[in-house]
């Protein structure tokens, strides 16, 4: 004979699991992310004469639909003597829709090789699992003043000259 209680039983607990499976599903694929816009302004350093360095001031603005905690923002100039990055801006919240700003300076010489990137950790913050942006190449995404890009624009014809 068959048992009709345990059956149903079986069948109730099959079900029961499906739907578990799919709200964890759905709450894991509709989960709040952060996303992050760069922006980042140059002008030629106040020493002036033939010196390379320029001066900059940027922003890192979270476009996403999720808060990021303990957001640090860093920099690295790949052809310089310095072997670790530099660490240029620190926030612990960045809301959706807010910023993190930074200053920050690099030479004409570096300025193809410098890359910005940001590092924060996503709520549950008690998880302490920190994640990472993808490395972006300053200078693709900055804004040169005109004495600036000139600047650049001379040295690097100079550059492709003497490599010739």
């Amino acid at each position: 004979m068959t048992d009709w209680g345990a059956v149903s039983s079986w069948v109730a607990a099959g079900i029961s699991m499906a739907t578990f499976g799919a709200g964890t599903i759905r709450a894991w694929w509709n989960r709040a992310e952060v996303e992050w816009a760069l922006s980042a302004d140059l002008k030629m350093g106040r020493f002036g004469g033939e010196s390379t360095w320029m001066e900059g001031s940027g922003t890192f603005l979270n476009f996403g639909d999720g808060p990021a905690h303990r957001v640090s923002v860093f920099i690295h100039r790949a052809n310089t003597n310095a072997k670790k990055s530099q660490l240029l801006a620190t926030s612990p919240l960045v809301k959706p829709g807010d910023v993190v700003e930074f200053d920050f300076g690099v030479s004409i010489e570096h300025l193809d090789d410098t890359h910005v990137w940001v590092t924060w950790t996503p709520p549950p913050i008690r998880r302490r699992r920190e994640v990472s942006s993808p490395r972006i190449a300053l200078k693709d995404h900055v804004q040169l003043s005109d004495n600036a890009g000139q600047r650049v624009e001379s040295y690097r014809k100079k550059s492709a000259g003497g490599q010739s």
